[in-house]
């Protein structure tokens, strides 16, 4: 999905990829399953990172709660 992705395709049409790819057909829900799966993951990557953002701003506000 990411590499459709990166290489300019909207969702619609990655999907659709990944459906011939792996030989899906079209009444499968694999595909959108696939594609939960994928932005479940990209969402808890963006979360872990402003978490660790916010974090580190907290901690140079408050220098001695850091130790």
């Amino acid at each position: 999905m990411r590499r459709y992705q990166d290489a300019g395709n909207d969702v619609d049409k990655a999907q659709e990829k990944l459906r011939v790819f792996f030989g899906w057909s079209k009444a499968s829900n694999m595909p959108r399953l696939y594609a939960k799966a994928y932005f479940e993951t990209r969402l808890a990557e963006v979360w872990d990172e402003k978490f660790d953002h916010f974090v580190d701003a907290l901690r140079r506000t408050v220098p001695e709660a850091g130790r």
